[in-house]
């Protein structure tokens, strides 16, 4: 299983969401893994924290193989919850 982060302006519309998190989970498939869910960033300090968070909540949760990114996401950031969680970072291209 695997968590999924992705980044989305705040005016994304609702399509172009669900086309990003359509696009994630076949990724995510076409590798190989089960998505669990999606989370999304937006450059906000506050609610990216918050789902940074609770990604990691989940990843623990689920014992995350890994956690696959899209988009201009903090890497560093996911890097460091991947490795306290022990998952692997994959950046969809």
């Amino acid at each position: 299983m695997v968590v999924g982060l992705v980044h989305l302006p705040v005016s994304a519309l609702p399509a172009e969401r669900r086309q990003a998190r359509v696009g994630l989970v076949l990724y995510a498939n076409e590798e190989g893994y089960a998505l669990v869910e999606t989370f999304e960033v937006d450059g906000n300090p506050a609610t990216d924290a918050a789902n940074l968070l609770a990604l990691e909540e989940l990843a623990v949760r689920v014992e995350a193989a890994a956690v696959i990114v899209s988009g201009s996401v903090d890497i560093e950031k996911v890097e460091v919850i991947a490795e306290w969680t022990r998952m692997v970072v994959v950046v969809k291209g």
